[in-house]
């Protein structure tokens, strides 16, 4: 497997919902190797992100040796849609989520995650308001 896109399900049952979920914050919308378990070591990127013993159940699993590209967990998704209704741009948001600016437009181009509301759309000004027209002195 090469270059895999993982779901999140699979993580959160190989990990546990917690780590899958602290590695999606990590790493989500980014490509991670993950070693066999022969060839797991010490210096291998995935125990820095994750730990020995998390690197070792996903080495374990059928990701081992292979390049996958780790899942955005619901959390991320949900942070990504509140930080556009900020007004902040794809970049500025990609680099504060730490993910690729593609994984962002692809994010908000697709649905809002439940639980993430829209901000409410400004008030109607009065109708006087609008035809009122500032005096010059």
């Amino acid at each position: 497997m090469s270059n895999a896109t993982v779901p999140y399900g699979e993580f959160a049952q190989i990990l546990g919902e917690g780590l899958a979920l602290v590695l999606s914050q990590k790493r989500g919308g980014r490509q991670l190797y993950i070693p066999r378990l022969d060839r797991l070591s010490q210096s291998s990127p995935v125990v820095a992100v994750m730990g020995m013993e998390a690197a070792e159940k996903l080495a374990a699993s059928r990701l081992g040796g292979s390049d996958v590209v780790v899942p955005i967990g619901p959390g991320k998704r949900g942070r990504i849609w509140q930080l556009r209704d900020q007004g902040w741009t794809q970049a500025r948001i990609a680099e504060e989520m730490r993910c690729h600016v593609r994984t962002v437009q692809n994010i908000l181009a697709g649905n809002r995650p439940r639980g993430v509301e829209a901000p409410p759309e400004p008030p109607e000004p009065p109708l006087l308001a609008l035809m009122a027209k500032p005096y010059a002195m």
